[in-house]
């Protein structure tokens, strides 16, 4: 099938840029990680397990601009669109604000008609074998509801990019989700972890810890790109909190995220997922 194609191909291609060892140890390893992606593939509801369909080209303003963002292997399924996105990367709550750009898109494409995206990955503990699958939907009882999530949602991204191209921003992939959510001594720790994988952010960070950061408050000209009021509340706050909680609240506001029940089917014989190496 399609998936043992690509998977031989990679084989062969990979002992070439030395990214995979040759002979007997890169056949094991090869077939350990494709035996993982076909574990990953198999939490996918069954029409989305080709992890093929079509391309939608989606008209979005990224700040005065007008762009096309493509929307890859969207499969409809009655009068709902849905896509699938698998990750070789163990799963890190960045991968979330991935799919809800591309959720956020199509939605607001559709007019606010249903769309589900879905997201697998390898298990975030590396003592934990099974992969791990969440199904995201622009939150909404109706397609006027969810047009409006979406245009929300793509709303503070469209602020947050624009913000981006000016300063850097204090906002990390696993610190500011734990800022948002679990604020407590854990952070240190996951901002390192976010140093570890990132040498700019590392670069930019230098040795500054959480407390350092916290010591930072936002200016006027970041609070006016992101629209918020000047208020005592978010004076107080430091640029990290300000970014995780802009993000976060907005995520958690306009979309609904779950883990769906495990099909029971075989992913054997289906092509091989986009993935990035950790």
């Amino acid at each position: 099938g399609w998936f043992d194609d690509v998977i031989n191909e990679w084989r062969r291609v990979r002992p070439l840029t030395g990214l995979l060892p040759p002979g007997r140890i890169g056949d094991l390893v090869s077939q350990e990680i494709g035996e993982e992606i076909r574990k990953m593939i198999a939490l996918l509801p069954p029409e989305l397990q080709g992890l093929q369909g079509d391309d939608i080209d989606c008209q979005v303003t990224v700040g005065d601009e007008s762009t096309t963002l493509r929307i890859a292997d969207v499969v409809m399924v009655d009068d709902t669109a849905q896509f699938a996105r698998a990750r070789f990367k163990r799963f890190a709550d960045s991968h979330l604000l991935e799919l809800w750009v591309e959720l956020a898109v199509l939605t607001l494409h559709r007019e606010g008609q249903h769309v589900i995206a879905y997201l697998t990955t390898r298990n975030a503990k590396s003592s934990e074998s099974s992969p791990v699958c969440y199904q995201a939907k622009i939150i909404g009882e109706s397609d006027s509801e969810r047009l409006h999530n979406a245009t929300t949602a793509l709303s503070v991204v469209n602020a947050f990019a624009t913000l981006a191209t000016q300063m850097p921003v204090d906002f990390f992939p696993k610190a500011s989700h734990l800022a948002a959510t679990r604020p407590g001594d854990e952070l240190d720790a996951a901002l390192a972890s976010d140093m570890k994988y990132d040498a700019e952010l590392a670069w930019y960070l230098g040795d500054q810890s959480i407390s350092d950061l916290r010591k930072k408050r936002p200016t006027s000209e970041e609070i006016e790109v992101l629209q918020l009021s000047p208020s005592s509340d978010t004076t107080t706050l430091s640029r990290i909190d300000m970014y995780a909680t802009y993000v976060w609240n907005a995520f958690t506001t306009t979309c609904s995220l779950e883990t769906p029940a495990v099909t029971g089917q075989s992913a054997k014989g289906t092509s091989a997922p986009k993935s990035d190496d950790e």
